[in-house]
């Protein structure tokens, strides 16, 4: 038996980094988690320091500045740990012949479309964020040779500050809720992320051929804002996370301005991924109840 790839993880505190650290403790490999608080990913140094340390054979990075609207008088920050630490990660990634698993996102597209985006889809970000993500894709792309960009959207997970967090917290508070009805997307459970990136590791430490690039990764099924805080509510109510439907009201996104623009349509082809997984993505019904039991149990423990 030789011994087990190193996978050092980034953001392992986070929304989908909690996630991964989850199901990779889990696994046969060694795994080392650092979180925001113990890496300073604006600091250049701090980041090869890191990997200096540890020498990992695959790194998994799920840090990002992911404050959408306080990007917009934020910019300079968001460039540096979106873009430039990117960029400079996936240097020594690259000269230490490490594979690099990055998570991006749904906003590097500017929502003008009417069907759903492929990998390969003109970019066209209209936020400070969406412009500091997809600067740090390209820079992946242009400098590394084994990598793998995992755009996800509408992620929501046990841990972090989220859309379905938020309607649960407001059930609570509020007999009324508005909420947008003219944007669509796919929910996207941050544990199935987690799934689809361990399938990668798996692969490549398997030694099997691997189509390195960007790949869509998505609940399957799409859905507008207000239509997911309908189906949460339901669904919460049903499984006795919450004791009462707040009233939801749906309103055009120009009746909630926003520092930043987001995408109107944001809805990702996965097609490429299904083909890799063999299989096609969790429905977000499916993981928003498995989601929801989550909830329950941790709340029948308080």
């Amino acid at each position: 038996m030789g011994k087990a790839m190193k996978i050092l993880l980034l953001g392992a505190a986070g929304q989908v980094g909690s996630e991964c650290e989850s199901i990779l403790s889990r696994s046969d490999y060694e795994l080392i988690s650092v979180t925001r608080r113990e890496l300073d990913f604006a600091c250049t140094g701090a980041i090869s320091a890191t990997i200096d340390k540890y020498s990992p054979d695959i790194v998994v990075n799920a840090i990002a500045y992911t404050a959408v609207d306080k990007a917009e008088s934020e910019p300079e920050l968001a460039d540096q740990i979106n873009h430039l630490s990117v960029e400079y990660l996936a240097q020594l990634c690259e000269s230490r012949h490490v594979l690099l698993i990055h998570i991006s996102t749904d906003y590097v597209f500017d929502g003008a479309a009417r069907c759903p985006y492929s990998e390969d889809a003109v970019t066209n970000p209209q936020s400070v964020y969406g412009k500091s993500k997809l600067l740090g894709e390209l820079a992946i792309q242009s400098l590394m040779s084994k990598y793998i960009i995992l755009r996800t959207s509408w992620v929501f997970g046990i841990n972090g500050n989220n859309f379905v967090n938020t309607m649960l917290r407001l059930a609570t508070e509020r007999d009324e809720v508005s909420v947008v009805d003219d944007q669509r997307g796919c929910p996207t459970y941050a544990g199935n992320i987690a799934e689809v990136l361990l399938v990668f590791i798996q692969r490549y430490t398997s030694g099997a051929n691997i189509g390195w690039g960007v790949y869509h990764c998505v609940g399957q099924g799409d859905i507008s804002w207000y239509e997911f805080a309908s189906a949460i509510f339901d669904e919460a109510y049903a499984k006795n996370v919450i004791k009462k439907k707040p009233t939801i009201l749906p309103i055009p996104s120009a009746a909630y301005p926003t520092p930043a623009t987001r995408p109107m349509y944001s809805v990702l082809k996965t097609e490429k991924l299904d083909v890799f997984l063999g299989r096609k993505m969790t429905p977000w019904q499916d993981s928003l109840s498995i989601f929801l039991d989550h909830q329950r149990v941790v709340d029948n423990n308080v």
